[in-house]
C-alpha cells in the first residue's frame, strides 16, 4: 500500500505526501537505504524489486 490508499482526496494526498517530504527533509524520519544504483543499471535494481531480495529502500542516481 502506498500513501493514496490512506487518503480519500486528491487535496488530503497532496497534503500528506508534504508532511512526510517534511519529516524526511528535517530529520524526524529516517529512511533505510539499502542500495544505490547509477540510473545505467536500472534493470538490476528492479530485478532485485521484483525478487524481493531488498528490504530497505532502493535509489537510482542520475
Amino acid at each position: 500500500p502506498g500513501l493514496a490508499d490512506y487518503t480519500s482526496t486528491r487535496d488530503e494526498l497532496e497534503q500528506r505526501a508534504g508532511d512526510v517530504l517534511n519529516w524526511v527533509k528535517s530529520g524526524d524520519l529516517n529512511l533505510r537505504v539499502e542500495h544505490v544504483f547509477p540510473l545505467s543499471e536500472a534493470p538490476e535494481a528492479h530485478s532485485q524489486l521484483a525478487s524481493r531480495a531488498t528490504t530497505g529502500k532502493i535509489l537510482l542516481i542520475p
